[in-house]
């Protein structure tokens, strides 16, 4: 499998159709949307960042029933942004358009001010650095209306990982870099997980009045880890500290996380039955431009 290859064939559409994942965002946007508004206005413009191949988009369009409505996917993926194109069209007075992005630069792409809501779902910490974060949040400012309102979850921050599961998730990276026959390089770059608290402070600088921080546990099963693990991004965060990870194929590691992932749930169904090892806490933001 050469490269282009990978990048088809790992991405997030097979973990976006597990029904812990699709329930915890369509439940996040149950809270969140603002459908009277929208039946009262003459259509509101929403902005789902980060769109990767759809499924945010996809619950929008389903909640807005064809009343008159724009949504704007945008990702940088162009493999994620053809999958979704595919998968999600306007209906009714329902506008759907999908763009290749990166959140930092949406001033490029759309009207300064002119979004009323932006969603941005399970993807802010895949944004390397706290500049581009930054950049990001005050690029979704830039474009949303004088108190509009941005929705953010993330499972990965400090709370997302639960006390009674946080070793599983070592012991996944451990299994995984033993199948490979690799350790730990030291002096590479770790995948940075940042507090509920840096993402308050950031989401504040960057111009938003922080309304609303919601907490859900999420029971993630075995057959949603084993698609997580042929997600490239995920996989890539696994071991981007394991040395020399570049000899190995996305697919190899791929194949590394789901003998853990398997390993992991085999021990612990015969020691601690009723355990499911791999929860996480989604951490929901609720905001509004100040």
């Amino acid at each position: 499998m050469n490269i282009s290859e990978e990048r088809l064939y790992f991405n997030f559409d097979l973990f976006s159709q597990q029904e812990e994942y699709y329930n915890v965002n369509l439940q996040f946007i149950d809270r969140t949307l603002p459908v009277g508004k929208i039946l009262s206005s003459n259509g509101l413009t929403i902005v789902d960042v980060a769109c990767g191949t759809g499924l945010i988009t996809s619950i929008l369009l389903e909640k807005l029933q064809g009343k008159r409505c724009k949504i704007i996917g945008v990702d940088p993926n162009p493999a994620a942004i053809k999958i979704a194109s595919d998968k999600v069209k306007s209906t009714g007075e329902t506008e759907v358009e999908f763009h290749e992005c990166f959140a930092q630069d949406l001033l490029n792409l759309i009207t300064p001010q002119s979004v009323d809501v932006v969603y941005f779902c399970n993807a802010i910490h895949e944004i390397p650095s706290d500049k581009a974060k930054m950049d990001a949040l005050k690029a979704i400012a830039g474009i949303l209306k004088a108190n509009g309102k941005l929705f953010i979850n993330s499972t990965f921050t400090k709370e997302s990982y639960t006390p009674d599961t946080l070793k599983f998730w070592g012991m996944l990276k451990l299994i995984a870099f033993q199948t490979l026959g690799g350790k730990r390089d030291k002096n590479a770059p770790s995948f940075e997980i940042l507090s509920i608290d840096d993402y308050k402070e950031k989401l504040t600088n960057a111009g938003f009045i922080v309304n609303e921080i919601n907490t859900v546990r999420v029971e993630l099963s075995e057959r949603a880890m084993l698609a997580i693990c042929e997600y490239d991004a995920f996989v890539k965060g696994v071991f981007i500290d394991m040395e020399n990870s570049d000899d190995f194929t996305l697919k190899q590691k791929s194949d590394a996380l789901k003998l853990a992932v398997r390993t992991i749930i085999a021990q612990v169904q015969e020691k601690s039955p009723g355990l499911n090892p791999f929860a996480r806490n989604w951490i929901e933001f609720s905001c509004e431009k100040a």
